[in-house]
């Protein structure tokens, strides 16, 4: 069996209500359950500790970001998120240092994780229609 953990990191602003990243994420939390997958999900508007959330990414098989892109990056409350959960990871248990080490210090940066085995999946919303992706005159994508 494996394990997925869905992140939400949809901010909820009175203009945008995430909606749709929040039907995404009961869409692929069902899919998931339906293949005999456990399932967990954190929402950014959840109250969290960054060690529950450190344990909920070392027990995961699968993580998924479902998130909008707001300024062409995450919402502030993902970064908080990053901030907090990746950094009480960093003694050890998500990440042993950045991979390099003083025999090669301009090799192997990025490989020191912990989560090898892991597999990532970015699921993201643009408040834009289908068309500015296939429209090569659209400047921005």
């Amino acid at each position: 069996m494996k394990n997925v953990y869905i992140i939400n990191a949809h901010e909820y602003y009175p203009f945008s209500e995430g909606k749709l990243n929040q039907s995404l994420v009961e869409r692929a939390t069902e899919f998931f359950a339906k293949k005999g997958m456990e399932v967990r999900s954190i929402n950014m508007q959840d109250r969290y500790e960054a060690e529950e959330e450190v344990q909920n990414h070392i027990w995961a098989d699968i993580i998924i970001l479902q998130s909008p892109v707001n300024w062409m990056g995450v919402p502030w409350s993902f970064k908080k998120y990053m901030d907090m959960v990746y950094s009480a990871g960093m003694g050890g248990e998500l990440c042993d240092g950045d991979g390099r080490s003083s025999a090669a210090p301009k090799e192997g940066y990025g490989s020191g994780g912990q989560l090898k085995g892991t597999k990532y999946m970015l699921s993201l919303s643009f408040n834009a229609p289908k068309e500015a992706f296939d429209n090569s005159s659209e400047y921005l994508f």
